[in-house]
């Protein structure tokens, strides 16, 4: 959570997906799903965030990530 704490909850990631809004989030690898709004940068295979935190991209969904990123920074661009 942006505020530092961290949760757990007891639900797939298949669901998760289903449940958070595709056009913000990305799941990113097998145990990972984020919120574009708080990514900083991609570089190589890892996902740098805005607290300083960086997660690994996995091989089959870098391109993607990568696409999901550029593709909401360009909407955030838009209504600046």
């Amino acid at each position: 959570l942006k505020d530092g704490r961290h949760g757990t909850i007891n639900v797939s990631m298949v669901a998760l997906e289903e449940m958070l809004d595709s056009d913000q989030f990305i799941r990113i690898n097998r145990n990972v799903t984020v919120n574009l709004m708080y990514v900083t940068g991609i570089k190589d295979y890892t996902l740098n965030m805005e607290d300083g935190n960086g997660f690994d991209i996995s091989v089959r969904r870098k391109k993607e990530v990568k696409k999901a990123y550029v593709e909401y920074d360009l909407r955030c661009l838009k209504y600046e």
